[in-house]
Parts: C-alpha cells; sequence; structure tokens
C-alpha cells in the first residue's frame, strides 16, 4: 500500500506534512502611515545567510530590485527575500504601478503560489507562515516564520555530518552512487508516521527532517527536506515538487532533471516490514506520471524545469 499524503495549510501557505487540508488564510493588515519620498530608492537586500541559493529558476529568480513594477517582480523579491534569509522585510511599490498591492495579496494568499516558492529554497530558509502587512501609500511589509530553528538546525547537521562521515562518500566518486546511499539510509532508518499523517497525532518532527534523521518517523515532508538537505551537501542543484496531495524531490544531474520520491520508495506494509525501492529513484516526468497520478499530477507550469 501506497503512503497517503494529503495537505496541510498555514497563513496562505499550503504546508505539505501528508496530512488533512486545514487551509486558514489570516486577513491582509492594512498598515498605516505615509511612503517618504524616495525612500524605496534606499532599501536593499543587503545580506546572504547560509543557505542563499545563487541560482535561478524558470519560476522565480533572484533579483536586488526591491520595487516592483509587475507580478513578476514581486514573485522574485518575495522569493529573494526568503532566499536570503531575512524573517521580515518592508519594500516599496513603484509609484507608476497601480496593482502592486493586489499582485502582493494575490500572491502570498495563495496557497499554491506561495507553496511553490518554498520549494525552490532551501529547506532552512522555507517558511511554515507568512503574514504580510500593506500600507496604501505603497510600503509592503513581510514576515515569515521559518520551518527550522537554529537549535534543530544544529542538530540535523550534526547528524547530517556523522552519516556523511559514515557512508564513506568519495567527493570525487559517482554522483548516483552517493544519492542512492543517502536516499537508501533514510528510507532504512525511518518508518512512516501513519499516527500524523493519518489522525494528526503529532508525537514526533515528522514533517521535517528532523523526524526521519533523529527519531526515525517520517511523513513526505519529513523524506524531502532530508534528501534536499543531504543533496546540498554534495552541492546538487535541486527542488521540492508538490502536488495537491504529495511533495517529493527534483535534481539536476548531467545536464537534466530527475525526480526521486522516498515516500513512495518507502511504502507501508499490512505486517509493517521495512520494504526498500527504487522505482521513483532518478526518472523523469513521462516515467512518473505513467507509475502514477493520484498524487504526482503537479502542475507543470509550476515546475517547468522538469519538461522531458
Amino acid at each position: 500500500m501506497k503512503k497517503l499524503a494529503y495537505i496541510n495549510g498555514i497563513v496562505g501557505i499550503l504546508f505539505i506534512t501528508c496530512g488533512i487540508l486545514l487551509q486558514t488564510v489570516t486577513p491582509v493588515k492594512e498598515i498605516s502611515g505615509r511612503m517618504i519620498e524616495n525612500k524605496a530608492t534606499t532599501v536593499k537586500l543587503v545580506k546572504q545567510n547560509d543557505y542563499f541559493r545563487n541560482y535561478d529558476f524558470q519560476y522565480v529568480q533572484n533579483t536586488t530590485n526591491t520595487t516592483p513594477k509587475n507580478y513578476q517582480d514581486i514573485l522574485n523579491l518575495v522569493y529573494s527575500i526568503a532566499n536570503n534569509g531575512y524573517d521580515t522585510f518592508t519594500f516599496y511599490c513603484d509609484k507608476n504601478y497601480k496593482e502592486c498591492s493586489e499582485d502582493v495579496k494575490k500572491i502570498t494568499l495563495n496557497p499554491e503560489t506561495i507553496t511553490t516558492i518554498n520549494n525552490y529554497l532551501h529547506s532552512y530558509n522555507s517558511f511554515e507562515e507568512i503574514k504580510i502587512g500593506i500600507n496604501k501609500a505603497g510600503e509592503v511589509k513581510i514576515d515569515f516564520k521559518k520551518k527550522y530553528s537554529d537549535e534543530l538546525i544544529t542538530k540535523i547537521n550534526e547528524k547530517i555530518d556523522e552519516i556523511y562521515a559514515a557512508s564513506y562518500i568519495d567527493p570525487n566518486g559517482d554522483l548516483v552512487d552517493s544519492i542512492k546511499k543517502f536516499h537508501d539510509y533514510i528510507i532504512e532508518h525511518s518508518i512512516y508516521d501513519t499516527d500524523r499523517a493519518e489522525n494528526d497525532i503529532k508525537t514526533h518532527l515528522s514533517n521535517i527532517a528532523y523526524g526521519p534523521l533523529l527519531e526515525g518517523y517520517s511523513i513526505c515532508g519529513g523524506y524531502t527536506d532530508a534528501m534536499q538537505l543531504f543533496l546540498e551537501k554534495l552541492n546538487i542543484k535541486n527542488f521540492k515538487i508538490a502536488s495537491e496531495k504529495h511533495i517529493w524531490n527534483a535534481i539536476y544531474l548531467d545536464g537534466n532533471w530527475y525526480h526521486i520520491d522516498l515516500t513512495w520508495d518507502d511504502p507501508v506494509t499490512p505486517n509493517n516490514i521495512n520494504v526498500l525501492k527504487h522505482d521513483y529513484f532518478l526518472i523523469n516526468t513521462d516515467t512518473i506520471r505513467n507509475l502514477d497520478l493520484t498524487e504526482h499530477d503537479f502542475v507543470l507550469s509550476n515546475y517547468q524545469e522538469m519538461q522531458n
């Protein structure tokens, strides 16, 4: 039996946990005050944390333009603020961009859009909540609640370093072999958290990498984040893909993009015997759709790299 995966949304984001859909969207807060003349030109993205990604995607691109003039500018700016590692940031709409406030709402209060932005971030820069405040004069304040605390990051990184050292990874060796080692390790050292997925019983942090790596329990979000962190360790370009019911990894290898889905390579069995498969290991989009469309029917326009 394959693992059942659903969606959990918090404040405008489809937070994929393989649990039940609870889509709650907080109303946009109107903030008071006036925009100071020419203040927009002084606002800059001046810092990058350790988890900044210096490459672009077709859906979103890094930008230093903090005075958006169109919808795509806002999309890129929201991504770049999060990608740089900010918890909060204020920017100003171009004075001639009349639809700016409405476009900010369209982006930040649309669960699919925010989930897609989130999936292009390093897991440690990803967020579980986003809040916005909009001034009628064009001031926009964004606050993120990060998915990972500094304490969790420290513990997870220590575990990853321990696993990496024990796996005898050759830095100059075959990348596919290294990816497979980590794929297999995660599956062999964790079981599917049916309590959380089916009954919303949150005994373990199985929705993030901490669950499979330190507690031995995972759901699709935990498998995907854990795999991504190992891909980052190997310096492999990657992102996450979400459908309405599921989430998994995409990686760039030898000039092509491939899917990896640890959740479906670690099926739930009636007698709870641990099974390791490779049906969803480094496959293209046609293959994954031929294998399953119940949970892998994603919006291709959101993940254009995955076109065969």
